[in-house]
């Protein structure tokens, strides 16, 4: 079998890339990682970029090195879930699952500071930034990339057995791969940031579908909430207008217009939301919404063992926040993957890993085409006109609160622990590679 280089060149350091390197890197094999630039230390403020982490991510990450070096003063748990749409309330707790958390609120710089720390203290792993690729090639059972400056110089030459694309929803190394896409633009754009509530969020992550579009309040550490609320264009120009305090009153007239028990002409004693109104708004930010997808995950034979994980090979409405979780959790299937192709592998292959790959690109297209396909449908069945998408969904939820099956089917598949989620989600030990380096 050829020599090389690294068993692994990782292009994009951000979280999906971070992680499946440093997975890699703790399965035995030796990775290097390569990213335009050396991302900055988190700093005391607290971030908009917030994710709600699942508990299988928690997994994955734990299994990374990652979660212990967060603090626990900046991962808040959750361990209730509150949905609502009309008269219809879905409510899920951790304790009646037999779970610790249904998940946790992290800001994403704090979640890739950590994962770069654990990158940078490894025997295993080689970091090369601030530096970008120029131009990669197959050779025989692996890609040969070389490397340049930030002056296009060119500075490396390197030899591995896979390159793994992790350089977002723009990827450059699809595009170079000549991977089609498939994305849709929802005309959307999302509202982010902490805010302050009249009573402090208890640890309860709660959304609601607004006629405007679906609000959610994620709890975040001192009693504060992230809100994240996706809204049209149309609305999303006109509200980015108004001064903070007119945007928190817009924002806290259309809870009470979408509550189920209130609305300005017949005021109840109900808080509009389980933490009362927003009081204040802080850092407010708007992204717009978009969704792609790669037709592939991974390239053509004849172009090399090369693979793509997270946002570079699809990306997703944040309506159910599970944008990053399904990034990691793609990290922790192609190493799964290439894990059991060393174990089980025929010596007679030249190309080990080539089948390893086939296998993740149909478990992971598939299930990513699945979650997105699913939130995608949400997002549209909640804006049917006169009410009808949210009363759908209203009734969807008094169902499932009857069934304790689907709520378990559910609850599985939210917190990323179901059947078709990699091992290291599910609780399991993956072995380490007997061929790694």
């Amino acid at each position: 079998m050829a020599t090389f280089d690294f068993d692994a060149v990782v292009v994009g350091g951000g979280v999906a890339g971070a992680c499946t390197a440093a997975l890699m890197a703790k399965a035995g094999f030796n990775v290097c990682l390569l990213d335009q630039r050396i991302p900055n230390p988190p700093d005391d403020e607290t971030s908009a970029r917030v994710v709600a982490l699942s508990l299988g991510s928690q997994r994955i990450l734990n299994h990374a090195g990652a979660w212990s070096l967060l603090g626990e003063e900046h991962a808040t748990a959750y361990g209730e879930m509150r949905v609502e749409s009309g008269q219809g309330v879905l409510r899920f707790r951790a304790d009646e699952h037999g779970l610790p958390a249904l998940g946790w609120i992290v800001e994403i710089p704090r979640i890739q500071h950590a994962l770069w720390t654990v990158l940078k203290d490894h025997p295993k792993v080689s970091i090369q930034a601030p530096s970008h690729w120029h131009d990669w090639s197959p050779i025989e059972g692996g890609i040969k990339i070389r490397l340049a400056d930030e002056k296009g110089d060119l500075t490396a030459s390197l030899t591995t057995r896979v390159l793994i694309g992790a350089d977002g929803a723009q990827s450059r190394l699809r595009q170079s791969a000549g991977i089609e896409t498939t994305q849709w633009d929802y005309n959307q754009r999302a509202l982010i940031g902490p805010v302050t509530t009249e009573t402090p969020n208890p640890g309860m992550a709660w959304q609601r579908f607004t006629p405007l579009g679906p609000l959610a309040l994620l709890p975040l550490p001192d009693g504060q909430s992230s809100i994240v609320w996706s809204i049209t264009n149309t609305e999303a120009d006109r509200l980015a207008k108004l001064d903070p305090q007119a945007l928190v009153e817009t924002i806290n007239e259309v809870l009470v217009e979408s509550h189920p028990h209130a609305s300005k002409t017949h005021p109840t004693l109900d808080p509009i939301t389980p933490m009362g109104a927003l009081a204040q708004l802080h850092q407010a930010h708007w992204l717009p919404l978009k969704r792609i997808r790669a037709d592939r995950l991974i390239g053509n034979p004849d172009q090399g063992p090369l693979v793509l994980v997270g946002d570079a090979g699809h990306s997703v409405h944040p309506l159910a926040g599970q944008g990053l979780n399904m990034g990691l959790a793609d990290a922790a299937a192609l190493v799964e993957c290439l894990n059991a192709a060393d174990q089980t592998k025929n010596m007679d292959s030249e190309q080990p890993w080539q089948k390893a790959l086939v296998r993740y690109n149909r478990w992971r297209l598939s299930a990513s085409t699945l979650n997105a396909s699913g939130i995608h449908f949400i997002n549209e069945i909640s804006r049917a006109p006169m009410g009808l998408g949210k009363h759908s969904l209203g009734l969807s939820f008094m169902v499932a609160n009857r069934l304790w099956p689907v709520r378990e089917a559910m609850i599985q598949k939210a917190c990323g622990i179901d059947r078709d989620s990699p091992a290291l989600a599910q609780g399991g030990q993956p072995k380490t590679s007997p061929s790694a380096k």
